[in-house]
């Protein structure tokens, strides 16, 4: 049997607002889908467990959706397996989820059982100091990703004006046209929406192998100016209009605006590039928006532009260098809490799941 398919998003981020959640948009259980919300602290195996069912379940020849970690990409927050309607997903802190219909469309595992609590007790006061510790970077962190969101570019209020985004709209609407064809079509296109990026302890990442993986077209759009939302919003209406889903993919430091758009039954991709996540790689064509702007707009602001985006690199390294450091001290959090976990019974749990998985 051949091996399925794998993809792998972000469904939360570190975030001007602070830590932002696409949680509720995982799987649809209004649709059938079931979720197993895993709960348990520290180091007990809950990404471990993720990965041992999306392996399972790839090597059965099934497809699956991994959910990287914002804070720390190496770690899983989540893993969802399409044909089997099946999803599990790591819904504690800050991602709490709870279930809305216990045992009917969601349900609890508690990996916190395997805890050897009697042994933990014992380092309650370090554990505690490191917690605190550990709550406190996070508020820096959070303070500095939210002063580099106020330093983008595109929010010095003369550079972009209406003119500059109805002319990005337009372009997006003849390539719409272009891509998707005229008509309208016979229901209206699903949308679901994931990060492709992340502000983590491994620096301004994006998952260009999920692109790649979806996309053999790419499209990369100019970004230094914040265009990119209307071309993508207008190509996301025009999709959904003509019944064609697509992945609608949010901008990490600012979730209301969007970074990319994937559409997987067409095999293209359009993703915004050449700010702090770099260059589109690979890609087909390029669309220039930071040429959109008048130049004599464009001369008069130079050291405004300039000064906004040295301050944002400069508060955006020491937020990265943060999360680095909370990303060590959680580390050392999970190796006080690993001695003292019962994995033989966290992984046979996990097999007993695997078994279920496969018999559905």
């Amino acid at each position: 049997m051949e091996t399925g398919h794998a993809t792998e998003y972000f469904l939360g981020s570190n975030s001007e607002r602070g830590f932002f959640s696409l949680y509720s948009d995982m799987a649809d259980t209004s649709a059938g889908d079931f979720i197993w919300l895993i709960k348990g602290g520290p180091g007990c195996g809950k990404s471990s467990f993720m990965r041992k069912i999306g392996a399972a379940a790839e090597s059965a020849g099934f497809s699956v959706e991994y959910t990287r970690c914002s804070g720390d990409p190496d770690s899983l927050d989540a893993v969802y397996i399409p044909e089997k309607k099946l999803c599990y997903a790591d819904a504690t802190s800050p991602h709490c989820m709870d279930a809305a219909l216990p045992a009917c469309s969601e349900s609890y595992l508690d990996l916190g059982a395997f805890y050897r609590t009697d042994k933990l007790r014992q380092r309650r006061g370090e554990l505690a100091a490191m917690n605190a510790r550990y709550k406190e970077i996070y508020a820096r962190i959070y303070g500095l990703i939210a002063a580099a969101g106020k330093l983008e570019p595109y929010g010095i209020p003369e550079l972009i004006g209406e003119r500059e985004r109805a002319y990005v709209c337009r372009r997006a609407q003849g390539v719409a046209e272009r891509e998707f064809g005229r008509g309208g079509g016979k229901r209206l296109g699903r949308q679901k929406h994931r990060f492709i990026s992340a502000i983590s302890c491994r620096g301004c990442l994006r998952l260009d192998a999920t692109v790649a993986s979806v996309c053999q077209r790419v499209y990369a759009l100019d970004n230094e100016y914040g265009l990119a939302d209307s071309y993508l919003q207008t190509l996301a209406d025009a999709a959904q209009q003509r019944g064609i889903d697509a992945v609608l993919c949010h901008s990490p430091l600012h979730p209301e605006r969007l970074e990319a758009l994937l559409i997987p039954e067409l095999s293209l991709g359009f993703v915004s590039g050449g700010t702090m996540f770099g260059e589109v790689r690979g890609a087909a064509r390029n669309v220039r928006l930071d040429a959109v702007p008048q130049k004599e707009k464009l001369q008069r602001l130079r050291k405004k532009i300039r000064s906004s985006v040295k301050l944002r690199d400069a508060v955006l390294r020491e937020a990265l260098s943060a999360l680095s450091e909370a990303k060590q001290l959680h580390d050392e959090i999970e190796a006080v809490y690993n001695p003292h976990v019962d994995f033989d019974g966290v992984y046979s749990l996990c097999d007993l799941h695997i078994k279920n998985m496969l018999r559905i």
